[in-house]
């Protein structure tokens, strides 16, 4: 059996020369790029080019934007606010996720792959523009694993191409939902470059796996060139998965976590992502 499920559906967001142009950077005036805009009021954004600039139109003046970026404090200003070339700081953040001991990543000697990538391949997960899909792999170790990389497989890669964003997110254990980034820094990767089954290697980061788990996340950044609002790419999932382990977010919006497909049996589908840890 075959199902796909297919994301928020999300207008296609245009730029015209008549809209309000501003750059986001951080404190020292170092451009932000790809940079979440959203507006509060519709499911209607942007995104940040490479130069931290970005334009908006079809935002009434009564409606407000909220910004979001990897290891920034996010910021929600008054459309009316806004002018022409206005220069928008996002602050550093502080960020309190788990106690976690620094490690001697010398010790981990032994590798493993947790989560669902070798599931059957036998749903998929359709990405809009903007769209992001989270997936929760829990912490079965007794000790501490390192994060070495993250694997994902691609089903239909669709006519659009632009890039992803990889994302690590904690918990938030009161919510029981993706909570702060434990990876501060964009990962892109186009999707000219993908392939089938992709494998992102993290080592570097020497990233240790929460205590409480983690989530992939896997975000489709809006195309900087015109494309049909009905293009999708999208992820391998399984429906082998007795549990909802599957949030979905348009540009930092927010999370929800409901009205997921699912079989008679109880099963719920789960994209085909895992990590690859050391230990």
């Amino acid at each position: 059996m075959k199902l796909l499920f297919i994301l928020l559906v999300t207008p296609f967001f245009t730029f015209s020369q008549e809209n309000i142009r501003c750059i986001v950077t951080n404190s020292s005036g170092a451009a932000l790029p790809f940079t979440n805009i959203v507006s509060i009021q519709k499911n209607i954004g942007t995104i940040t080019n490479e130069k931290g600039e970005f334009q908006i139109n079809n935002f009434s003046d009564t409606d407000s934007i909220k910004i979001t970026n990897v290891a920034f404090i996010p910021r929600v200003l008054a459309v009316k606010d806004l002018k022409p070339d206005q220069k928008i700081f996002l602050a550093d953040s502080i960020k309190k996720l788990e106690n976690i001991v620094i490690a001697n990543f010398n010790k981990f000697k032994n590798s493993k792959v947790i989560g669902y990538l070798n599931y059957p391949e036998n749903g998929e997960f359709k990405l809009l523009p903007g769209n992001q899909l989270a997936t929760f792999i829990g912490n079965d170790f007794h000790k501490q694993a390192w994060i070495k990389g993250v694997y994902f497989k691609i089903k239909t890669f669709g006519k659009c191409r632009n890039s992803i964003r990889i994302r690590l997110l904690g918990i938030d254990t009161t919510l029981f939902e993706p909570g702060l980034d434990i990876l501060n820094e964009n990962i892109t990767l186009s999707t000219d470059a993908l392939k089938k089954t992709n494998y992102l290697d993290l080592s570097n980061y020497k990233l240790i796996l929460p205590k409480s788990g983690v989530f992939i996340v896997i975000e489709w950044l809006y195309p900087n060139s015109d494309c049909n609002e009905n293009t999708y790419f999208s992820i391998g999932a399984n429906l082998k998965i007795e549990t909802n382990l599957v949030w979905l977010n348009f540009r930092d919006r927010h999370w929800t976590h409901s009205d997921r497909p699912r079989l008679p049996n109880g099963n719920f589908m789960t994209p085909n992502v895992a990590l690859k840890v050391g230990y």
